[in-house]
Order: structure tokens, then sequence, then C-alpha cells
């Protein structure tokens, strides 16, 4: 029962900290988009989504297994009530980064640096088939594909961002006392 109790707050803090930062990170995302589109810049990173993938990854690291996919499903709610103009989008978008992390790092026992950023990868390309899903259908034109690819590139490029986020926060945090199993004090101590 105290476990169940302190995976819920935990979790619940880690959703709370994106909510927190996108009222800064989103504005600043917006003014990075208009200075990279006057300096003709093809990758912008979207700050907005960095919290997200560190939560989800960090949550993995701290909980252990299926943290992440519980995250994602926390972000989703909460990105639902707070956004609710984009509901398909961002509600498919967190649950499939939590699953997607959850799934690289589903063999991982005390995963490191590299196995977090390769979640991350695989988290953030698992969040943008949503967005694949509504992209238009037909003969798409050699412009249509390239901004895909760049709009993946910097997706892709803030998941990795927010997985190394995610471990330097991991090394810093105390470790609450038989809260993971031993593999994931393990998974804990690697990191």
């Amino acid at each position: 029962m105290k476990r169940a109790a302190v995976e819920v707050a935990v979790l619940s803090i880690l959703a709370a900290f994106p909510t927190a930062a996108g009222y800064v990170l989103g504005p600043l995302t917006r003014t990075l988009d208009q200075f990279s589109s006057m300096l003709s810049l093809p990758i912008t990173p979207r700050l907005g989504f960095l919290p997200l993938v560190t939560s989800v990854v960090l949550a993995r690291l701290y909980l252990g297994r299926s943290a992440a996919l519980k995250e994602g499903i926390l972000l989703a709610l909460t990105g639902a009530f707070f956004h609710p103009r984009d509901l398909q989008l961002r509600f498919l978008r967190n649950v499939m980064l939590g699953l997607g992390t959850e799934l690289a790092l589903l063999k991982a026992g005390n995963p490191g640096v590299a196995e977090c950023l390769l979640a991350s990868l695989a988290g953030g390309l698992f969040s943008y088939v949503p967005y694949l899903l509504f992209a238009p259908l037909g003969a798409p034109s050699a412009a249509l594909y390239a901004a895909l690819v760049l709009a993946t590139a910097n997706h892709l490029l803030t998941c990795a961002a927010g997985g190394y986020l995610a471990v330097l926060v991991a090394r810093r945090l105390p470790r609450l006392p038989n809260l993971a199993s031993a593999r994931g004090d393990a998974a804990m101590k690697e990191v």
C-alpha cells in the first residue's frame, strides 16, 4: 500500500513538471521558431516537448518497469485537460511516448546513458506516429517529404535532449528506501 501511494505521488509530481515548464518553454519555442525562420535555419528544437520526455524517462529510471507507460498515460490525461483543442493528437502522442520508452527499456535491467538516449528516441518515434496518421494522403510532393523529415529531426533532437536531461536529474535524485526493487536500485546506481 505504501509503495503504491509513493508511486502515485512520484508520477503525479513528474506529470506536473511538464505542465509548469510548458508555460515557460512554449513561448520560448515560438521565439526560437521566429528567430530560426529569420535566419533560415532548418532545425529548431521543440522545447515544450522536452519536459515530457524527461518526465517519462525519469519515471522509468526512478520507479522501474511499466512506470514510463503509466507516466505517458498520466501526461495524456493532463494534456487533455490543459489542451482540449488538440485532444486527439496530444493524447495519443503522450501515450505513445510512454509506450515507446517502455518498450525500448523492456529488457534493460539497469539502463545507462546510452540506453536512456535510445529509449527517448524510441519514445519520440512512437509519439510522432499520431502526427503521421493525420498527414494528408495522396501523392505528396518532395517539399512535404522534406518538411516531415525536418520536423522529425527537430522532434528527435528534443527527445535525445530530454533523455539526457533525465539521466542528469536521476544522478541527483535521492533513493527512496523500499520503493524500487533490487533491479530498480541497480538501475539508479548505474545511471
